[in-house]
């Protein structure tokens, strides 16, 4: 490795270093919008389009990926700070196996395009919608799509046979009026996906491509980091 054992060993400390903090500051976060009343009504006030049950959906995802992101990290940093070779094989192996799992979604997405995401994200989406009332989590999910792309239903509002969400709603000086009073039509989410997906493909591709040149860098970091403590090993041996 050009930096040497050393410069590889301070690079890789601190770069999972900054991961750790992140990931806890991720984990705490989780948390603290789970476990405190006060913390989700404050949050409820100020994003007045967010349930409480779709801030309970983000605590799970911010808990479950702040915890996995801390516990890489933790392996990595050990095994740097301790040189052992162990948890540097474990840090190499986790990362592996999550460069592996996105070069499976980049592969799924060259095969089938992003239509074909596209089309597997709106028939899930019909599910939801035909079901939606009676299961909360699936109401959440369908309130935070129509919310975030302006949209409403599957392919309009008139997926919804006897009542529309408050989320189909327009928003007018900050008091939500219902479709039929203002006669707003508003487009169906699969519309609105469409042109979501066509728009940021590029951005989550060059993101993606991102974050798979650091995890590639710090798997070199590992293994070269590891290669040298054996090499160190084997030395003392023959001596």
């Amino acid at each position: 490795f050009i930096m040497g054992e050393k410069g590889t060993k301070i690079c890789l400390i601190t770069f999972n270093v900054i991961c750790m903090i992140c990931g806890i500051a991720m984990f705490v976060g989780g948390l603290l919008i789970q476990l405190n009343p006060t913390v989700k009504n404050i949050l409820s006030s100020v994003a007045t389009t967010a349930s409480q049950t779709q801030l309970g959906i983000v605590a799970v995802v911010l808990i479950a990926l702040g915890a996995f992101v801390t516990f890489i990290a933790f392996v990595g940093c050990c095994g740097a700070v301790s040189e052992s070779r162990c948890m540097l094989t474990m840090y190499f192996l986790s990362l592996l196996i999550l460069l592996l799992a996105q070069i499976g979604i980049a592969v799924a997405a060259l095969v089938y395009g992003s239509q074909g995401f596209t089309n597997a994200i709106n028939t899930q989406l019909g599910i939801l919608v035909r079901g939606y009332g009676p299961d909360p989590t699936s109401a959440a999910i369908v309130d935070t799509i129509q919310q975030t792309f302006s949209c409403c239903g599957y392919t309009g509002p008139e997926d919804y046979k006897k009542t529309w969400p408050d989320s189909c709603c327009v928003r007018v000086n900050d008091v939500y009026k219902n479709l039929t009073q203002y006669h707003v039509t508003l487009q169906g989410c699969t519309a609105s996906i469409d042109e979501f997906t066509k728009q940021y493909m590029i951005i989550i591709g060059a993101v993606g491509l991102g974050i798979a040149l650091i995890e590639i860098i710090a798997m070199i970091a590992a293994c070269s980091l590891r290669a040298n403590m054996t090499h160190r090993v084997q030395n003392c041996q023959r001596i």
